[in-house]
């Protein structure tokens, strides 16, 4: 525009330029007439600015005179192509708070064919040209988002690339055709669902804040830039679940709204801040959302921001604004979700009076698909509510909110990327009518619900999550209708979607979230493959595909590189390397601590991402190039029949699996696989029987405040032995006798128990008759060992082979064997006082250097630690015994923690959480010496260690003994739930005494005593389950004692 006159112009220079076109406009004849008309719509634009936003009649008679211009333009006039140029500049302007899309479209029409007209006129060497050809993307830009055809888009996003390689703008030009391609690339990604896109999208746009940063605000509008930056960065959190984006979203609007000082610069004004809010908002409610299952307080303070933002963001625009709906409708949604949080329903009114004031508007520029999926929102939230209190009113609201939602799907454009998710909470909704009336009022809604989920699974630019639950519904409702094909189609290409190469650019924390979105996919795809006619071992690869997601992650970044080493040495150090190098690059980027809110810091997390996705793809490439060596075709990949087949050669791994179509088990040896069908052993049954431990299970050792041992409440009610005898005997005739019945064991009579999902739960290890001289039981038959997933039984044994070898001298052999860490805390108030002292003598007199001088051994002993220095012990021992109280966590696995202590301020001590996320956390950066010999065994004496609680994050497996396990330690025990104080001291005494005796002196090579077993491995399982039974006989004729050995588990080789 006119450089000589700009909107911090003086306000005389202003209004003289516009009362003189104004004047000028009548007279036909005038010298100069299209220059002053043109000046005057210059100067309307500054005065828009100049009263911040609130007055866009200004716009439009700039628009008025910006035409008249055109048409006052002679053959002599040598600025045709500048007025061409400010017209369709002053064009795309308007458009941006036109109220009615029809005029919008043709305005953004004319607006192009002007800036091409421009082009025409303009010398290419001047930056009037280049400018100009800048604002034809931006117009070509407009109307792809209109049109929603992505040839358009496409074309527009080519221009823009050639106009930004040209290299002819200004830094403040530039940066702005940055913004504006990302832009482009963000939605594209909608209708395609490329993450790649997407990730293009931020790179670009942080690039356009980059280059401007540390400019005059007054001239750069990095306002605009900043906040479509945090709208890319939320939509990178809800498509990859990257939490670390939004925070940076958060970050950003935080900036932009902290800054805010209306007249400023042009962009401060009231409509710019109220997108900022909004913005800021969206960001708020999808923190909510991630924490409303796990973090109700957090969740819950994030909605009350997302309201006040909204609230805030109302006052500041007037309800004629185009920009005024986003902000009702953001806050309509956020008033929903506090509603349906905290149960008040006066919630829900607020929200449906602002929408319904918006259906009764005469605005020509409404998002009606938003609005009515809203209005579905609230009114299926309004039914939960109202279903436990009057189910007349509650029936009411679901059909509302079914009309509603139909209504959203219905005129959603094909290429808009809510669309799959509108489809699937349609499809929630007609099934809460389903369950509401027991049936399907009209036979179509079963159709229409099923071709809803369907649709939605096939969506390619919905996100992972919403394509996955449709997948999972329509598995469900294909199997319900008989198609069992379409049935495993769809659960397939959601198994698909989790591959291994999606999820590694994502954290432990994102994957949580995902994992729980999507629970049972595993189980449920099982099942399906087997009524689809695959084989037992396709029916076992879905399973296995979709388990233990977060744990393949971790031992993938631990894997033994040996065999490679052995043939290219520089493969195995670059991959070592690299993967190091990710580690750190996503610890940094994950850091707990909040970041300064600053450009800089946030173009320094950029920074961080661009290193990740190169090394992830640094990753590949070396991947690609390990393959192709010989005997090294499989590096990193899955599992295949063969190879699980031989991890049964030491005895039989037995998956049983439960979902809610069927109940299955699958015997895995190593001449095959065999399935055995299991009609009585179903779900609801399997979830009933459970509850029975989870009331009756002993919790001496449990975190539980003020817990008492169970014992004593045994004697109290009598009834409880039978009732948890009952389910054991119910467990055995259901599942595991029919499973061992066809299970043909080796000499060592060891099995290996995966349970998956609900299962997960079941003591397979002590189903079966107790009674005195009973063999009806699964301890009678054979020992039992556990390991999460087949994945994690491959890792085990490779970390074995890494274990030291048998050539170590035997000093060396035998003092990497002895090496004990023992840890005990029998003091943490509130918490019940413990009785470590059984096993710290029964430990002393076998590992203690001074108790046993002529070992050479260390054992180190840490009474009433800190979780601090635990961890700084703990990757360098054999031998870990914990002694203390356990608690297990239902809302997060990974927050599932031994109890210690800590010293607080005042110098008492105090209890301390030693959690799973703790322990992943150091042993990922500080790995287990198992070339030394750490990690043999470690022995977790207290509850629930070993216990994988009901939730959504069943099929992950996520407890201490598992991470342990998937972190290098080769055996674990562990406890299915809480520990009865005696009964802990006297197992782990006989189990650590018939470890010891297995220590027999053979003639090595050199002549030399060894360790029996050491060319394998110490037998922790043949001594544990000695332990076991020798307990058991010992208390079987007490009734009070006779099922305390039950919690007590073996995991591992």
């Amino acid at each position: 525009m006119d450089a000589t006159l700009t909107w911090d112009s003086s306000i005389e220079d202003i209004d003289s330029a516009i009362m003189e076109a104004r004047v000028a406009s009548a007279s036909n004849n005038k010298p100069g007439l299209a220059t002053i008309l043109d000046r005057g719509s210059i100067a309307l634009r500054c005065k828009y600015i100049l009263e911040r936003g609130q007055e866009p009649n200004y716009l439009e008679e700039a628009v008025g005179l910006g035409r008249k211009a055109i048409n006052a333009l002679t053959h002599g006039d040598e600025n045709k192509g500048v007025i061409h140029s400010h017209l369709c500049s002053m064009l795309l302007i308007w458009a941006d708070v036109i109220n009615d899309f029809e005029i919008y479209d043709k305005v953004i029409e004319e607006a192009h064919a002007h800036g091409l007209k421009a082009t025409m006129l303009l010398e290419p060497n001047k930056e009037a040209y280049w400018v100009t050809k800048s604002l034809i993307c931006q117009a070509r830009y407009m109307q792809a988002q209109r049109d929603g055809n992505i040839a358009t888009l496409d074309g527009a996003i080519i221009s823009q690339r050639e106009l930004i390689q040209l290299g002819h703008l200004a830094d403040t030009s530039l940066a702005i055709c940055y913004a504006r391609l990302g832009g482009m690339l963000l939605h594209r990604h909608f209708q395609t669902g490329s993450v790649s896109e997407i990730n293009e999208a931020i790179e670009l746009m942080y690039k356009g804040v980059e280059l401007v940063d540390g400019y005059d605000d007054k001239v750069t509008d990095i306002w605009t830039k900043r906040n479509n930056l945090a709208l890319a960065l939320n939509i990178h959190y809800r498509v990859t679940g990257a939490y670390r984006s939004l925070e940076a979203s958060i970050e950003l609007t935080t900036i932009v709204i902290e800054s805010y000082n209306p007249g400023r610069t042009p962009n401060d004004t009231p409509r710019q801040y109220a997108r900022a809010l909004r913005e800021k908002g969206i960001s708020l409610d999808a923190v909510c959302q991630r924490f409303r299952g796990t973090e109700p307080d957090k969740a819950m303070i994030a909605i009350d921001d997302a309201i006040k933002c909204g609230e805030e963001a109302m006052q500041q625009i007037h309800p004629q604004d185009t920009e005024y709906f986003f902000v009702v409708s953001g806050l309509a949604s956020w008033y929903g979700t506090k509603m349906s949080m905290t149960g008040q329903i006066h919630w829900g009114d607020k929200t449906l009076k602002l929408l319904n004031d918006f259906l009764h508007s005469n605005s020509k520029s409404l998002d009606h698909s938003e609005l009515y999926s809203n209005m579905s929102h609230v009114l299926a939230c309004q039914f939960q509510l109202l279903n436990k209190v009057d189910r007349e009113a509650a029936l009411e609201k679901l059909i509302e909110a079914i009309r509603w939602g139909r209504e959203a799907v219905k005129i959603t454009r094909p290429s808009e990327h809510l669309l799959g998710e509108r489809r699937l909470n349609l499809a929630k909704v007609l099934l809460s009518k389903w369950q509401f009336l027991d049936r399907w009022e009209q036979p179509d809604e079963f159709q229409e619900m099923k071709e809803l989920v369907t649709l939605t699974a096939k969506s390619p630019n919905a996100s992972l999550v919403v394509r996955i639950q449709g997948a999972i519904q329509g598995g469900l409702s294909n199997i319900e209708d008989g198609r069992c094909h379409e049935a495993y189609e769809l659960v397939q290409g959601a198994i698909g979607l989790l591959s291994t190469n999606n999820l590694m650019a994502v954290s432990t924390d994102d994957l949580k979230v995902l994992m729980r979105s999507v629970s049972g996919l595993g189980s449920l795809a099982s099942s399906i493959a087997l009524q689809n006619g695959k084989s037992n071992f396709e029916a076992l690869q879905a399973l296995e595909a979709a388990r233990c997601v977060i744990s393949e992650l971790t031992m993938r970044a631990n894997i033994d590189l040996s065999d490679l080493r052995s043939v290219r040495p520089d493969l195995a150090d670059n991959y070592t390397r690299t993967s190091s190098e990710l580690t750190q690059t996503m610890n940094r980027m994950q850091k707990t601590e909040q970041p300064m809110i600053s450009s800089a810091a946030s173009i320094s997390f950029q920074n961080l991402r661009k290193r990740q996705e190169e090394l992830l793809r640094s990753l590949q490439e070396q991947e690609d190039e390990i393959r192709s060596l010989e005997g090294l075709e499989h590096f990193q990949q899955r599992l295949g029949e063969l190879e699980m087949r031989n991890l049964a050669i030491d005895g039989p791994i037995i998956v049983i699996n439960v979902s809610q179509i069927q109940s299955d088990a699958f015997i895995v040896a190593e001449h095959g696989i065999q399935h055995v069908s299991l009609p009585n052993f179903t779900y609801l049954d399997l979830k009933e029987k459970l509850e029975v431990f989870d009331r009756h299970s002993n919790v001496a050792r449990s975190a539980t405040r003020n817990a008492t041992p169970r014992v004593r409440k045994q004697q109290e009610a009598p009834n409880t032995r039978g009732t948890i005898s009952d389910a054991l005997k119910w467990l055995w005739d259901t599942a595991v006798c029919p499973v061992l019945e066809r299970t043909q064991l080796t000499k060592t009579k060891r099995v290996w128990w995966i349970t998956c999902g609900l299962a997960g739960r079941a003591p397979l290890h002590a189903a079966g008759d107790h009674s005195q001289g009973c063999l009806a039981n699964t301890i009678s038959r054979v020992k039992s060992s556990y390991i999460s997933s087949f994945k994690a039984f491959h890792h085990a044994q490779v970390q074995q082979k890494g274990s030291p070898p048998k050539h170590m001298s035997t000093a060396t052999s035998r003092q990497v064997q002895r090496n004990m860490l023992l840890v005990t805390v029998p003091h943490s108030p509130p918490y019940p006082d413990l009785d470590t002292s059984p096993e710290e003598k029964t430990i002393r007199s076998l590992f203690d250097i001074t108790s046993r001088p002529d070992d050479s051994v260390v054992f180190t002993h840490l009474h009433q630690p800190s979780p601090k220095e635990v961890l700084s012990e703990l990757p360098n021992h054999a031998f870990v015994h914990f002694a203390c109280h356990g608690e297990s966590s239902n809302r997060d696995p990974s927050q599932s923690a031994l109890i210690l202590t800590e010293t607080d301020p005042n110098g008492h001590r105090i209890p301390a959480r030693l959690t799973v996320a703790s322990i992943e956390k150091v042993l990922a950066e500080n790995p287990l010496g198992v070339a030394r010999g750490a990690g043999t065994l470690a022995y977790l004496s207290a509850c629930s260690t070993a216990e994988q609680k009901e939730g959504g994050l069943a099929d992950e497996a996520i407890h201490l003994a598992n991470s342990l396990q998937t972190l290098g330690f080769r055996n674990i025990i562990g406890t299915m739930w809480g520990a009865n104080d005696r009964a802990a001291g006297e197992i782990a005494r006989r189990f650590y005494e018939r470890l010891m005796e297995a220590e027999e002196t053979e003639q090595g090579e050199d002549g030399a005593p060894t360790i029996a077993g050491e060319d394998k491995s110490i037998d922790v399982a043949e001594a544990f389950h000695r332990a076991i039974t020798e307990y058991k006989a010992a208390t079987s004729a007490d009734e009070q004692e006779r099922l305390l050995w039950c919690p007590f588990i073996h995991i591992g080789l």
